[in-house]
Parts: C-alpha cells; structure tokens; sequence
C-alpha cells in the first residue's frame, strides 16, 4: 500500500511575494503554494516555475529552500518577480490591492526540465498562458493531472485533464453547476468548485458531491484554496471518494485560514 511519501508530485506555474501591509513579505503563488504544501505532508514534491533576476527573486528562492523543497526546477528569467499586494480585513479575508504577475505571467516550462518530471505520479499546474499546452506537454499514462483557474472559467480544452479547480465567491448553486458541467463536458473527468466559507462543490461522472464549511474564527485566507488541493490530490491518490477528497480539502482549507501567510507555519524573515 502506497503511503504520502511513495508519491512523485510536482507542481508548474506561478510563485510571488505576497506583500502584507505592515507585515512584510510572505512567500506565495498557487502552484509554489501547492508544492510547499505536498511537502509538508511528506510527499516527494517538486516546483517548477519562474523568480526574476531581482532582489524579491533571491529572496523567494532562499524561501523554498528554507521550506525543504529543492531549488533545480526554478528558472531566473529577466524581469520582475511576481507581487501581490495584500491586506486583511476584520475577518481574516484577504483583499489584494494589487497584483503584478512578472514572469510568472508568460512563463512556458522548458522542454529539458519537462522531460525531468517524466515518471512524476501527478503534476498540478495554475497561471499558465495557455492551459491546453499544459495539459497536451504533462499528460501521459499512467500521470494524474491538475489545474487551478482560479476564477477564470476556462472549461473547454481540458481533455485528458484529472481535476479542474475553480474559485468561487458566494455559495454554489445553479451557475456553479453549469460551470462544472461544462468543464466535464470539455473533457475534465473531475471539476471542482472552491466556495470559501460557503464549503466546495464537485461534480464527476454520475455524480455530484457538496461539502458545507465550517464556521471558523480566520487569521488569514490567504492559501486556503491551495492547501485545499494539496490534500485533495493527496487524498485522490490514496483512492479515497470524491466526498472524502473534499473533505480533506475543506480541513486542511480552513487549518490554513488559522495561520498567517499561505505556508502553514512558516514565518519568514521580514523585508523593509
């Protein structure tokens, strides 16, 4: 029987300083947020993705080391790394005041580093500028496969595709369905909608699961989402049900909205 550890799982895609008014940098980015996340459970876990050439580059890259993940699969490109202005309001609900992608924006996975990642049991992706290259370069026997959204409704082109997540703000109901039918319909056996506080929603073949979630008292709901995946995949892997995937998701979801920043309890050093 596989255990967490057995797994080979990577994620490709964006990574940034996630900027905190009057509490300085944090690590973050979907993808890289997933990885840190496998990693922390044990899992064999790999991120790939872009830093720029410049000071929050170096910066972020010593982060990840810090973290325990390996650095190999990281490309310094020219340019800006990526920045997401935050605040936090009464509740813990992050507000982004703004948000520069850098070069994570355009960031295409070199060929070589591709070829790397060829026995990897599953690859999660997010922020890339064509999700159908992705899907067609990761795609392979026997290799589950990811992607997050966001809340970008991208539902066609997702043949071969395991899991679709989307972001969702308010509770599911009948457009959140037609979301994820039509990701079904576009070729995703499983398609996922993140609700917040409202819980998740998720359809696959021949079936449709809700999870509610919990009232909480949130620090931060800055990385909710991606923990979620994180353990949803973990658990998919483990050849638990749709429900019971969700459920893990929705935990470890709101375990993160207790902690400050979008790595579980991990306090960087702070930037002026």
């Amino acid at each position: 029987m596989s255990t967490v550890r057995d797994f080979r799982v990577a994620t490709v895609g964006d990574c940034c300083i996630d900027h905190y008014q009057d509490q300085g940098w944090f690590p973050g980015g979907n993808a890289l947020n997933v990885a840190v996340a496998w990693n922390g459970l044990g899992a064999n876990a790999s991120y790939m993705g872009p830093v720029g050439d410049d000071e929050a580059g170096a910066w972020l890259r010593a982060e990840i080391l810090r973290a325990g993940l390996d650095d190999s699969l990281i490309e310094t490109l020219p340019g800006a790394t990526g920045l997401t202005e935050l605040s936090l309001d009464e509740d813990g609900e992050k507000q982004i005041l703004a948000e520069h992608f850098g070069v994570s924006e355009a960031f295409a996975p070199d060929p070589s580093n591709i070829a790397v990642l060829g026995h990897t049991d599953w690859v999660h992706g997010s922020l890339s500028p064509n999700a159908a290259d992705l899907i067609r370069d990761f795609r392979v026997d026997r290799r589950g496969l990811s992607f997050d959204f966001s809340v970008r409704p991208v539902t066609e082109g997702l043949e071969g595709l395991d899991v679709a997540f989307y972001s969702w703000e308010g509770e599911p109901g009948p457009e959140t369905d037609a979301l994820l039918e039509s990701a079904l319909q576009g070729g995703a056996k499983i398609a996922v909608a993140m609700c917040g506080r409202h819980g998740s929603r998720a359809r696959g073949t021949g079936e449709s699961v809700s999870v509610a979630g919990n009232e909480i008292q949130a620090v931060d709901t800055c990385g909710a989402g991606d923990s979620f995946i994180a353990h949803f995949v973990i658990a998919h892997l483990e050849g638990s049900s749709l429900e019971a995937a969700m459920q893990a998701g929705t935990k470890a979801g709101e375990e993160m909205c207790r902690n400050l920043g979008a790595w579980l309890n991990h306090r960087p050093e702070k930037v002026a």
